[in-house]
């Protein structure tokens, strides 16, 4: 029951994300429509002040193969539990893999969302076994920049980039 419970979360962060890149289409061909015609203007708009934040949970592998996938199971929808308890009202929360998480924060700044990775990780301290994801949940996050992202896709690898980084401390 917890791996279909997981499925069907699962499957609505798909659908929410594939929602949101419609809207994000919709916006652009209304840009278009209105005489927009340069898109790097339409994209600069659309994400500055956004910031991608992405997930890994850790040591899953060991977990699965200590504990079993029935706890495996568990110990991602615990693990997707505290990202939505930290994230959710600060911005849209999707499951991008099968351990992976991300979540699009709109207009905050650098240090709002260090608060809230480290209100994360406070919770994370507090929990003991694998189930409750206490072996961390690696994390990264960048800000969309016009300079450095030609789209959303650069934010991602730059926050993707940072997330390892945070992977390999913790190991």
């Amino acid at each position: 029951l917890e791996a279909f419970d997981l499925f069907i979360k699962s499957a609505v962060g798909r659908s929410a994300f594939l929602f949101e890149f419609l809207n994000f289409c919709a916006k652009f061909l209304k840009f278009i429509a209105y005489g927009g015609n340069d898109s790097a203007d339409f994209i600069v708009c659309a994400f500055e002040e956004n910031f991608v934040v992405v997930f890994d949970v850790n040591e899953l592998k060991t977990c699965n193969d200590t504990l079993g996938h029935a706890a495996g199971d568990r110990y991602i929808v615990n693990a997707s539990e505290i990202i939505r308890e930290c994230f959710e009202k600060y911005g849209d929360v999707y499951r991008i893999g099968g351990d992976e998480f991300a979540v699009l924060l709109k207009n905050r700044d650098n240090r709002y969302v260090e608060k809230i990775v480290q209100n994360m990780n406070k919770i994370l301290n507090q929990r003991k076994t694998f189930e409750d994801a206490s072996n961390g949940i690696a994390c990264g996050f960048a800000e969309f920049d016009s300079k450095l992202d030609k789209s959303i896709e650069d934010t991602i690898k730059r926050a993707d980039a940072k997330m390892y980084d945070d992977k390999n401390k913790i190991k």
